[in-house]
């Protein structure tokens, strides 16, 4: 049986985190930061492939850095590059960000930029320049997720339709769930109106 999302009804947003839509005899909860962080990370894997991915800065931000985290820029810096960050080295220990990744605001250019350089360590880890790319993205897309914004429908019913189709519940990019399907029959369980 096809689900058709347009016919979900909204029903509210609980601890200014969870949107609540009921459709049928399920009511879906979506985590709206992570489904947000997700698209985000998804929109920005396309216009990274597509090279159109960074937005150039009218006036570079100076960033000064630790000793230590400028080996750490040095040693991934083509993979910060292959995300979109544009840096060069300014002198010792300082660098001009020239570019940033498209998702993320002129205004969070700096404090976005040093997040990311205290998460490089995390890296390490990582075998391929692709995985290393994916994972700056990541930070870049969830320092860019403000607390309370507000996804539409038409953002979400994507998300709700792959997992439809894959028949699991889709994950923010660092792989928590972003929906959680209660039906009713689990519900009126819970409040003693059927038997178990």
């Amino acid at each position: 049986q096809k689900i058709i999302f347009e016919n979900a009804v909204y029903r509210g947003c609980l601890f200014q985190t969870y949107l609540l839509y009921e459709l049928g005899d399920d009511c879906y909860l979506i985590d709206q930061h992570a489904a947000h962080e997700r698209i985000l990370y998804e929109k920005m894997m396309r216009e990274i492939d597509a090279g159109t991915g960074s937005q150039v800065l009218m006036v570079a931000q100076v960033v000064h850095v630790t000793p230590q985290d400028a080996v750490k820029i040095e040693a991934y810096r083509e993979d910060i590059r292959a995300a979109g960050f544009d840096i060069e080295p300014f002198g010792d220990d300082v660098y001009q960000i020239r570019a940033v990744p498209n998702v993320l605001g002129i205004p969070q250019t700096k404090s976005a930029f040093l997040d990311m350089v205290d998460r490089l360590g995390e890296l390490r880890v990582l075998s391929t320049a692709q995985k290393r790319r994916d994972a700056i993205l990541q930070m870049a897309c969830k320092k860019a997720v403000k607390g309370g914004d507000k996804l539409t429908m038409e953002e979400i019913k994507p998300l709700l339709a792959d997992m439809l189709r894959t028949n699991a519940p889709p994950t923010c990019p660092h792989g928590r769930p972003l929906v959680v399907v209660l039906e009713r029959t689990e519900i009126e369980k819970r409040f003693r109106r059927i038997n178990d």
